[in-house]
């Protein structure tokens, strides 16, 4: 998955209103839109767009967009 993709679908969901900066080193638990529904659009999303299913547990381990960036590379 490529950088610009995977930000993109931050921005879709967590800055919806401009406000956040979002970048590889977003720590996006802190997010001021982060929930369990947004948690679960970006696993969906990622599912439906590009075919990568990740589990509830699998997102819980990242803490930055970068981590998460990984773990999709490595599947």
């Amino acid at each position: 998955m490529e950088i610009k993709q995977l930000l993109n679908v931050f921005n879709e969901i967590l800055n919806k209103d401009g406000v956040e900066n979002i970048t590889l080193d977003t720590s996006f638990k802190n997010c001021e839109r982060w929930d369990s529904m947004s948690a679960f659009e970006i696993t969906e999303k990622l599912n439906s767009q590009f075919g990568i299913r990740i589990r509830g547990i699998e997102l819980r381990r990242c803490n930055t967009i970068a981590d998460l960036l990984e773990l999709l590379n490595s599947k």
